[in-house]
């Protein structure tokens, strides 16, 4: 019987070590999802230093219940970075203090984040089992098979992230956002024509003042998307520089400032709208159609712009 209980521990404590090499690993992933330089193998010390002022190497070791070797080993890459500093004691100069350096601290709230998701998705797998150690194994493992770990949280910020999305008005402090987000995308697949300069520099002339409209996606303080309507004439508007920071694709934000230009220029008294676009825009091709847009023009030759071969449009 104690055999067979031995090798039961045994059999846990090696599925428990997989697991967690597996997590650790998927975490490194987790890390550059979020463009983070951070090692998950650190997150213990960094995590208690977050929480306190500041510790020592023996408090640290105490409280993680690691080893010294095992934490100075983690201070060390730590510091390296950046992340943290080490202070000698005022009262013992043998002593020395580890805390979080002004580079760490300014980290901290995006690592919050990703804890936060991580935290998430661990609740979402394990439905508030606490008690069934071997079957929780079980159902992580069998989860965790069907779907990797770092999807998951992916998944999990890209959801964060998409109720977090503000589509607002025009602001002129977020004016220089205007030309940032789509000098991007329009350098990525054509060339930038003197008609894009002109709008983007100037769009407070060439959109806001004859009567159109521009709209930012916005989370938290960080413009992430555009749209613009530009009135050619009484009824008659252009859906324009629409863009999102490649960094926010796939969380529904061209969608979102899609609908709100619609809106708004029904709001307007708008009878038609139509836009240019590119056939190598599929994606924005299908998201037009999918909002209710529909082709009418081939390789418009009367297009102020080169690479436009497809004009749009909707009545409303």
């Amino acid at each position: 019987m104690d055999l067979i209980k031995s090798s039961g521990s045994l059999a846990i404590g090696s599925r428990f070590r997989r697991l967690s090499e597996y997590i650790m690993k998927q975490g490194e992933e987790i890390y550059a999802l979020y463009n983070l330089d951070f090692q998950p193998r650190n997150f213990p010390v960094f995590y208690a230093l977050s929480k306190q002022e500041k510790l020592g190497i023996m408090e640290l070791a105490d409280l993680l219940q690691l080893t010294h070797p095992g934490v100075i080993q983690q201070s060390k890459a730590l510091e390296k970075q950046g992340l943290i500093e080490s202070v000698q004691g005022e009262e013992d100069k043998r002593r020395r203090w580890l805390s979080l350096s002004a580079k760490g601290r300014k980290m901290l709230p995006d690592l919050e984040k990703v804890w936060q998701d991580i935290r998430d998705v661990f609740t979402e797998l394990l439905d508030g089992e606490k008690e069934n150690l071997v079957g929780n194994l079980d159902k992580l493992e069998s989860l965790l098979q069907e779907k990797s770990f770092s999807s998951r949280v992916a998944k999990r910020r890209k959801e964060r992230l998409g109720a977090s999305v503000e589509i607002i008005d025009y602001d002129p402090a977020y004016g220089p956002d205007f030309p940032r987000i789509n000098y991007s995308w329009i350098e990525a697949y054509f060339e930038i024509e003197d008609i894009d300069r002109k709008i983007l520099e100037e769009h407070q002339k060439y959109i806001l003042d004859k009567g159109g409209m521009i709209f930012f996606a916005r989370i938290n303080d960080r413009i992430v998307g555009t749209s613009a309507l530009i009135k050619k004439e009484e009824g008659v508007y252009e859906l324009a520089k629409m863009g999102v920071d490649t960094r926010y694709q796939g969380y529904g934000i061209g969608k979102r400032l899609g609908l709100r230009c619609i809106d708004a220029a029904k709001r307007a008294g708008a009878r038609r709208l139509f836009l240019e676009s590119n056939r190598r825009l599929q994606t924005a091709l299908n998201l037009y159609k999918r909002l209710g847009f529909r082709e009418v023009v081939r390789n418009n030759p009367n297009s102020d712009y080169k690479r436009s071969d497809i004009v749009m449009e909707m009545y409303l």
